[in-house]
């Protein structure tokens, strides 16, 4: 009686063919690196259209290789770039309208709360790590406060609210890459300024519209001698 010998199996052949498997391995090596980057691009342009949305503004740092945005031009660069500044204002400068005072020029817009702090400009910290924050006269409460001391990598701060007080100070005594904080207008003391005693990085403070004191200050210089602060 003949016997067949069995077929080999489909991928026993493709052993044996060692194109396909470099084809494949490529193949898996693409797939690994631009699903995440293309997920993080899809996310940044969601979360940066929901600031944009509440009237805030996001600027960009330049990414990918010079030589390459050269040839291909800054629109095609775009998923290489990543959002280090976000700001957000009570009120805007409209350049178009004409006016015979310059305060007739700031029109109001919607202001930014905690909902809208939590939904677009929490995430966007933990996607890319935000490197300068400016938030003035909006609608934010301790809860906001509390959660921008998890911003790790922010280096500029610029946070002009009524209700930030030395409590919400507290949260950024382990911002150690703060480089500038501007408080101008806000609730802080002198006892929320001994939260920043160990930030060795802060060089620029500003102070001006607070209740804090030349003694306050003096303290505080005396934890960082190379801290330069401006109540004006």
């Amino acid at each position: 009686m003949d016997t067949q010998s069995p077929k080999p199996r489909w991928w026993t052949r493709l052993l044996h063919r060692p194109g396909w498997l470099i084809a494949l391995a490529v193949c898996l090596l693409l797939t690994a690196v631009l699903v995440p980057f293309g997920w993080r691009y899809y996310r940044t342009q969601q979360l940066v259209a929901g600031i944009e949305a509440c009237g805030g503004a996001v600027n960009f740092e330049l990414g990918g290789p010079t030589w390459l945005r050269n040839i291909v031009g800054d629109e095609w660069m775009k998923p290489f770039d990543a959002p280090n500044h976000v700001s957000s204002f009570r009120l805007v400068f409209d350049a178009s309208t004409p006016s015979q005072s310059r305060n007739s020029s700031w029109t109001p817009r919607e202001t930014l709360g905690d909902d809208q702090f939590l939904d677009y400009i929490l995430p966007l910290n933990d996607l890319v790590g935000i490197k300068s924050l400016e938030l003035t006269e909006n609608d934010l409460t301790q809860l906001s406060f509390e959660k921008l001391g998890q911003f790790e990598q922010l280096e500029v701060l610029v946070l002009w609210d009524k209700a930030f007080d030395d409590d919400a100070l507290s949260h950024f005594s382990k911002s150690y890459k703060l480089r500038s904080l501007d408080l101008s207008g806000t609730s802080v003391t002198d006892e929320g300024l001994r939260h920043l005693s160990g930030l060795k990085d802060l060089t620029d403070l500003s102070l001006s519209n607070t209740d804090v004191t030349d003694e306050g200050v003096s303290e505080l210089q005396r934890h960082l001698p190379g801290l330069d602060v401006s109540d004006d």
